[in-house]
């Protein structure tokens, strides 16, 4: 078992707006887990940036204590639910399609 104190702060790029483009920090403090891959990760400072340049298009960039993470996704069409994603995690490459229905 594992424990992190995380925080997130929002940042519009516009000011006065809570419209995209966004950006988010994420910044934790974490003790170590090796539940993943066999590889220490979040022992100590660790976190990211993640971007909404439009409602449709994200990416988040982030590093977890042993790898980065960085990823691109595409919501389509807008509001649908559909959700195209691609990125890298460490040494390998990912894409996926999820969607997501309101309850």
């Amino acid at each position: 078992m594992s424990y992190a104190l995380s925080a997130a702060k929002t940042i519009p790029f516009i000011r006065g707006t809570r419209k995209p483009p966004l950006v988010r920090l994420h910044l934790s403090l974490g003790a170590e887990d090796w539940s993943l891959l066999g590889k220490r990760r979040h022992d100590g400072i660790f976190g990211g940036l993640q971007f909404l340049f439009t409602p449709e298009f994200d990416s988040v960039m982030q590093h977890e204590g042993h790898d980065t993470i960085a990823a691109l996704l595409y919501y389509m069409p807008p509001r649908s639910g559909l959700m195209f994603k691609i990125g890298s995690f460490g040494p390998h490459t990912w894409a996926g399609v999820a969607y997501k229905r309101k309850m």
